[in-house]
């Protein structure tokens, strides 16, 4: 499959989600009936990065279980307010994306990108979620084991492993990237260089 026609199965998967989550699929009213941020949301939003303050090459003895474990309740409780309609706002948006890029289940990426691209559309300006369409578009490639498009995914699958991007399309350029707020590609490589320096493979 042709990186067009991956784009045209993504446009079609996004606008099925976009339907399916602002105008009722899941009992939701439009987005725009509501202009106050959901604090439980926000909170959630907050524990999710609290979780995970600690830089890539800091986490070598790092509670992943722990972390997986209230991932999983952080989902479960974002999937419920979905249902109710309570996530409206540009910014409850970006933060369930969020909640959703670091999911297990398997519709996590796909869901990211849904609500990130929401959200970039109520908020054009957010350079947050403009990044996270970016983001949750390259973790879904590499879920589905096929090259990552921007390089916005670090892989270290063994701590014997030195840290990577993996495979990248080479055919997405660094104009693309700048559309999404992603640095070049040779500036995310030097990064992967200096966290190699920092934490080399044990």
């Amino acid at each position: 499959m042709g990186k067009r026609t991956w784009r045209r199965v993504a446009a079609i998967v996004v606008s099925i989600m976009i339907s399916s989550f602002s105008f009722g699929a899941l009992g939701a009213e439009p987005a725009a009936a509501s202009s106050v941020d959901n604090a439980r949301l926000a909170a959630l939003f907050a524990a999710d990065q609290d979780d995970r303050k600690a830089g890539p090459t800091e986490m070598s003895g790092f509670d992943w279980k722990g972390v997986e474990a209230r991932d999983k309740e952080r989902v479960a409780a974002l999937r419920e307010m979905l249902k109710a309609g309570l996530v409206r706002t540009a910014a409850d948006f970006r933060r369930a994306s969020n909640i959703f890029q670091h999911a297990d289940a398997a519709d996590g990426p796909r869901l990211a990108h849904a609500l990130a691209t929401i959200s970039a559309s109520m908020d054009p300006a957010n350079k947050e979620a403009r990044w996270l369409m970016a983001a949750s578009w390259d973790r879904l490639m590499m879920r589905m084991d096929r090259p990552q498009w921007y390089g916005t995914q670090f892989v270290r699958k063994a701590a014997s492993d030195p840290w990577s991007l993996g495979d990248v399309d080479a055919s997405v350029t660094d104009a693309e990237r700048a559309s999404y707020f992603v640095p070049p590609l040779a500036e995310m490589r030097k990064h992967i260089e200096e966290m190699n320096r920092a934490d080399p493979p044990k």
